[in-house]
This record gives structure tokens, C-alpha cells and sequence, in this order.
């Protein structure tokens, strides 16, 4: 594993448990932007796992706005449409919906897509 990707993976692991601690606090005071700010960190996470696959395996996604659709490209080109699927869920629920919408699920249902993300760090580490 080249050391850029395994810094990749290991700051996804870091921002996912930032992300946990920030919903943990925004549950419990009720605030909002906490919340949001989580769920961003948490679909950080997961750009920052599928950069680490990526460079794992000397692909380097563009910055810019089609960086999205680079990385489930690529998650098509190893035919894992598993994280191309979940990649799409987390995207569509943690950074559209809840950050930018505020359409936040509720904490049991967030704590669930924070599983599902470390689920998905853990399946990209495997892999790189």
C-alpha cells in the first residue's frame, strides 16, 4: 500500500470518529448544526476511504466537480457495486439531505449510517 493511501484510510478512520463524537453532542443539546456538521465528516470519511482505495491502486481521482462520479466510476471498474451503491446512500443521505438540507435522520437512524460507514472503511481497508 503506497504510504499516501494508508493516510487516506487512517484519516478516515479519524474523521469518522470526530463525526460520531459531534453527532453524540449535537443529539444530545438538540443542535442542529452539530448534526449536519456530522454528517458531513461522516461522508468526508468516505471520500477519504475510496481516495485511499483509489491510490492504493495508483488512481488518482481529479479534484473538481465531477470527483464524485470519478470515484463510482472506479468502484464500477473493480465491480463492487456494493460501495457504489452505499457510496451513493451516504452521499444522497448524509451530505445532501442532512448537511445540506438539514433533513437529518433521527439518532438511532443516524448511528445506523455511521455503522454503515465504518462498515464501508473497513471493507475499502481490506481491499487496499
Amino acid at each position: 500500500m503506497e504510504k499516501a493511501s494508508k493516510s487516506k484510510l487512517d484519516y478516515a478512520q479519524d474523521t469518522l470518529t470526530f463525526a460520531e463524537l459531534e453527532a453524540a453532542v449535537g443529539f444530545e443539546s438538540k443542535d442542529n448544526l452539530r448534526v449536519r456538521d456530522a454528517a458531513e465528516k461522516a461522508f468526508l470519511a468516505i471520500t477519504e476511504a475510496t481516495d485511499g482505495l483509489m491510490m492504493a491502486h495508483g488512481q488518482y481521482p481529479d479534484p473538481g466537480p465531477d470527483v464524485h462520479h470519478q470515484r463510482r466510476v472506479y468502484l464500477d471498474t473493480i465491480d463492487r457495486p456494493d460501495l457504489r451503491r452505499d457510496y451513493n446512500d451516504f452521499q444522497n443521505t448524509l451530505h445532501g439531505d442532512c448537511f445540506y438540507n438539514g433533513h437529518c435522520p433521527t439518532s438511532e437512524g443516524f448511528k445506523k449510517y455511521l455503522e454503515g460507514v465504518r462498515d464501508y472503511i473497513r471493507k475499502v481497508r481490506e481491499m487496499a
